[in-house]
């Protein structure tokens, strides 16, 4: 296979006795080699970040700015072992050392490696392997040479989903390319064959004590790449309300393959509780084969690479599922207590019901039209006015986030079916991605408009939300009237554009509710954003599958699923953060007040709402009692009591 590529600590950036390979063609003969997956990542910071909405398809053309490529595949596992040399870790010659280490023990166990350099000085050394490697085994792997190389950065090896690294040919943050050294020619055989297995049984033993120090650290495991669908025959325990989201510390397992140690003793039951989680959750076994397959489930993918062949890692997953479906079908089902809720036909109605103040007839009014398709029919003029008003008021930078607090308010509007919406300013901001105290002070701005399309009902109401009504202005209202309806639902910014942007979710929207496909420069009109935005928003929708475009026009990708993308990026687990430290700020504000209330009225909810949605609006969680005002203040702000 031709003779090792040797690296020594006073070589030259590149081997001097073969020519520098041309960066464009470097990066479209190796970089589809040593990618863990068909996909690049572009940095349009100079890269400083490397965002998920800057991703696209791997393609031969060399990117103009920063890219990277992800070293573990759809699966779980990768084909080669990726060792980071950084110059800030020891300077230079630090790095050639620790290159020349590398390159001198994969040489020892028989095999050899790929290496490129940057301006920095900074060096890669890339070790293909011809059998993939699950997660766990190459990341404990990484870590045990880690030891050995004190310059080497392990942190890209430790991430599933967000572990990248820059081949060669790629533009450098400080300028150049990352050089090969050594003929490509060479470099393209070696990426393409890769060590045998047993250089990599070699480098184990090698790496023994380093290795029993990183596992007794943490649990190293099994992992995997089940894909198959379709399977039929396979129990199943469907929910009546159809399936929901896995808990938290589920899903994490299932995306990011981490699992606490202290836990669960093996990636075993590790796997075996993410398993149970979605039983539990209602999915079906080809719901989860599909997240694996499509990569959104990384994590539990990684579980299953322990077992060579297609046949026995749908065997295992067959026999885990069976055993999580009997384990959950067989715990007892919990009854809710009917004491712990109101269950009054005449209790007043939550806050986030919407109903204004006033006398007893007023709210009967009010709450008559509640839900009827009147107030349904006014809604759609009120979100027609939005739609006709909203780039000529909202226009600049701030109006961007304005635009999105006024489609949650309309979204919170259409859930309660009532024009009075008192949706507290920290669930608008889960519903718009946004701080709390920038909803509050986007929502000053809104009501003091001169014809506003939000009225301030009431105010300072307790734990109650502001009481809001919306409103059609006067300047637009004859033409509201006129104009038809947008088609389909008024949603507020979806989980998963807190990844991909807000221009992004602007464009997809005015796409889902087209009657076609539809122009770029329709969308510029619809969207009220610049084409370089618009443009930017299309390929980053095109990227993952949500858009795609058709004789000179887009149209949505229907196949692909949002909440899914919102799963396999984090968003979700972002919301429930954000709904966690809310849920504690509001526990904080009641022990402050000294309400204590420990059976919280029902919900009442007119007109259906889809569980998916629910996240939005969060409810708030049963005070703490023994806690004294002076105790929070100590507690929060350090404060003591000072005795004269």
């Amino acid at each position: 296979m031709g003779d090792p590529v040797s690296v020594d600590a006073s070589s030259p950036p590149a081997n001097h006795l073969s020519p520098v390979p041309d960066p464009a063609h470097a990066w479209a003969v190796l970089a589809p080699l040593l990618a863990g997956r068909p996909r690049v990542r572009e940095s349009r910071t100079g890269g400083h970040t490397y965002l998920r909405r800057w991703e696209r398809p791997l393609t031969a053309r060399l990117p103009a700015v920063p890219a990277a490529v992800p070293i573990y595949s759809a699966a779980g596992d990768t084909r080669v072992l990726v060792i980071d040399l950084d110059a800030s870790r020891g300077g230079t010659e630090a790095v050639r050392r620790d290159a020349a280490a590398v390159t001198d023990m994969v040489g020892a166990a028989g095999g050899r490696v790929i290496v490129d350099e940057s301006p920095s000085g900074g060096m890669h050394v890339y070790v293909p392997l011809t059998v993939p490697v699950g997660f766990h085994h190459a990341r404990d792997l990484a870590l045990a040479v880690a030891v050995r190389t004190p310059s080497m950065d392990p942190s890209p090896n430790q991430n599933l989903t967000d572990g990248l690294i820059r081949p060669p040919g790629s533009v450098h943050p400080t300028g150049g390319h990352q050089v090969l050294h050594g003929p490509l020619a060479a470099a393209q055989r070696l990426a393409a064959a890769g060590n045998p297995p047993a250089v990599l049984e070699k480098l184990r033993a090698l790496l023994a004590t380093e290795l029993a120090a990183v596992t007794a650290a943490h649990t190293g495991g099994d992992s995997s790449s089940v894909l198959e669908d379709g399977v039929d025959g396979a129990p199943h325990l469907p929910r009546r309300s159809g399936p929901r989201e896995l808990a938290a510390d589920y899903l994490r397992i299932a995306t990011t393959g981490v699992y606490d140690t202290t836990r669960y003793r093996s990636p075993s039951e590790a796997r075996q509780a993410v398993l149970a989680s979605a039983v539990s959750a209602g999915l079906s076994l080809p719901q989860v084969l599909a997240r694996i397959d499509t990569g959104v489930w990384p994590g539990l993918a990684s579980f299953y690479t322990r077992y060579r062949h297609r046949h026995t890692r749908r065997k295992a997953l067959l026999a885990d599922w069976r055993n999580a479906v009997t384990f959950i079908a067989a715990r007892p089902v919990k009854n809710p207590t009917p004491s712990l809720v109101r269950k009054s036909p005449t209790s007043q109605p939550p806050s986030h019901g919407g109903a204004p103040s006033g006398s007893d007839q007023d709210q009967q009014v009010q709450l008559s039209a509640r839900g009827t398709e009147q107030e349904y029919r006014w809604l759609r003029t009120w979100w027609t006015a939005v739609s006709l008003l909203e780039h000529t008021r909202y226009g600049d930078r701030a109006g961007i986030a304005r635009r999105w607090v006024l489609r949650a308010m309309g979204e919170a509007a259409m859930k309660t079916g009532s024009r009075y919406v008192a949706f507290g300013v920290r669930s608008l901001s889960v519903a718009t991605g946004l701080d709390h105290t920038t909803v509050a002070a986007h929502l000053r701005v809104l009501r003091d408009e001169d014809d506003p399309l939000i009225d301030l009902i009431e105010n300072d109401r307790g734990l109650a939300g502001d009481l809001y009504q919306l409103r059609i202005p006067d300047e637009i209202a004859d033409r509201a009237a006129r104009v038809a309806w947008r088609a389909g639902k008024l949603h507020a910014l979806r989980p998963v554009f807190r990844e991909l942007g807000h221009p992004a979710a602007f464009v997809y929207e005015a796409l889902e509710q087209a009657k076609g496909p539809q122009r770029s420069f329709d969308l510029v009109a619809v969207t009220g954003l610049s084409r370089t935005a618009v443009y930017e928003a299309l390929e980053t929708l095109a990227a993952w599958r949500l858009v795609e475009p058709v004789d000179g026009r887009w149209k949505l990708v229907p196949g692909t699923s949002l909440q899914l993308l919102a799963e396999q990026f984090g968003c979700l687990e972002q919301v429930r953060h954000q709904v966690g430290r809310h849920r504690g700020e509001r526990a904080a504000y009641r022990r402050a007040l000294r309400i204590v209330d420990e059976h919280p009225a029902a919900t009442i909810t007119v007109g259906p709402v889809e569980e998916a949605e629910a996240y939005l609006w969060p409810p708030e969680p049963p005070p703490e009692d023994g806690e004294t005002l002076m105790d929070l203040l100590h507690r929060e702000l350090g404060a003591y009591l000072i005795s004269g």
